[in-house]
């Protein structure tokens, strides 16, 4: 039986194989097992491809179930519409992600490590970011250079106000930063406010292992409910019943003297 993971195991060299030669290719069995842990590795250079087939993973994975994913993030970075259209997808998708920056976390790639809410996002001891804004190399003629450089003016402000909301950082200082090269290990990334911490072992993040989280809810569900005790109709006061005021005897009239003899 063919495992229903293994179309999106596929390499991009692998999947253009199979264009060249119609024929079918054969899936990576680890990068299949770590889907149905919920893990996506993200990993190289950010393109089209690589951006399409992250996206594929996160809407299956959505698809089944809403348990947490994880995507371990080490990549020099690349072309930023792909990046964003990763970072779109994971603030799309109802199960909640967790973004783990390794090795180098740089450019669009830092832009996709910032989608997670800043409690799920971290970093391992030996990763290092890079923040800056964006390159061309556009050519042509004066006038396509023009246009093309607004282009870029609007989307490196609008990094910048990404990186400055996602971080807390002032927009100013973060125009500053960005405007060359700025480098961060680690620990500096969680004082920038990139992420919310360095974690070494898997066991400190507290991320539910696929399945457990929604069988809880389940057997939360399925517990019947508490019987609500009836309520307790008040009976209304009978009135005491008025008893006749007892009468006092009528006072006795004086005796008449006898007149005397």
């Amino acid at each position: 039986m063919k495992d229903k993971y293994s179309y999106l195991a596929l390499n991009d060299d692998e999947e253009n194989e199979d264009e060249e030669k119609s024929s079918q290719p054969a899936a990576d069995p680890l990068i299949g097992r770590m889907l149905k842990t919920r893990t996506i590795l993200l990993a190289g250079e950010i393109n089209k491809d690589l951006a399409e087939r992250i996206i594929r993973q996160l809407l299956l994975l959505d698809d089944m179930g809403e348990d947490p994913i994880q995507i371990f993030i080490d990549s020099p970075g690349g072309d930023a519409d792909a990046g964003y259209a990763i970072f779109d997808m994971i603030r799309f998708i109802k199960a909640p992600v967790w973004t783990i920056g390794m090795g180098l976390v740089a450019s669009a790639a830092a832009i996709i490590e910032l989608a997670a809410p800043k409690e799920r996002r971290v970093g391992l001891p030996n990763s290092h970011y890079l923040i800056h804004q964006p390159l061309s190399g556009i050519r042509g003629v004066a006038t396509d250079i023009e246009i093309h450089a607004r282009e870029l003016d609007k989307l490196r402000d609008r990094i910048n106000h990404l990186i400055a909301d996602e971080t807390g950082v002032p927009f100013g200082q973060v125009e500053k930063d960005t405007d060359r090269d700025y480098w961060m290990n680690a620990a500096e990334a969680v004082k920038y406010g990139l992420i919310s911490k360095v974690t070494a072992s898997q066991a400190d993040l507290n991320i539910p292992k696929p399945g457990k989280a929604g069988k809880a809810e389940k057997a939360e569900a399925k517990k019947p409910a508490a019987k609500k005790a009836a309520p307790v109709k008040a009976q209304p006061a009978k009135p005491a019943s008025a008893k006749p005021a007892a009468k006092k005897p009528a006072p006795k009239a004086p005796a008449k003297k006898k007149p005397g003899k």
